[in-house]
């Protein structure tokens, strides 16, 4: 079963960067949430625009609910194979290619980075978005040659 859910941008940047592997949810999905679900996270802006284009798809890998201080009608949902949605993986693509083609004026450090960038976009048969630090850093790299 697959679930469009909205997220956050802080909550959605962390599940983007490795550094939250779950989702606290309501638990009010008819089917119900369970294991091997997929879920398309669109990250959400109430502020700016609503919806901002980002997407991520994620795996469900476990599910629990009630006990252990859980609110009754809310659930955890434990998420794995989490990868960007392939749109967004392009945009990083691209950047990396320019960066890619630059041979002059980099220090050494850069162009490690950049060839960390290359291995990063390349991983896995579909590859790995940057994270926000990486792409932050390649941006700067890009602006200033």
């Amino acid at each position: 079963m697959k679930h469009v859910l909205k997220s956050l941008p802080e909550p959605f940047a962390d599940v983007l960067g490795g550094a939250k592997r779950f989702e606290f949810r309501r638990d009010d999905r008819s089917p119900a949430f369970a294991v091997a679900d997929e879920l398309e996270l669109n990250e959400y802006d109430p502020e700016g625009a609503g919806v901002t284009g980002r997407a991520i798809d994620a795996r469900v890998c476990y599910v629990m609910r009630g006990g252990f201080g859980l609110p009754e009608g809310f659930a955890i949902l434990g998420l794995d194979c989490v990868r960007p949605r392939l749109d967004t993986l392009d945009e990083d693509r691209k950047l990396v290619a320019r960066l890619a083609e630059l041979d002059e004026g980099l220090t050494d450090w850069e162009a490690d980075f950049i060839e960390s960038l290359i291995a990063w976009v390349g991983k896995g048969p579909e590859g790995q978005k940057l994270t926000d630090k990486q792409r932050e850093r390649a941006i700067q790299i890009d602006e200033t040659m």
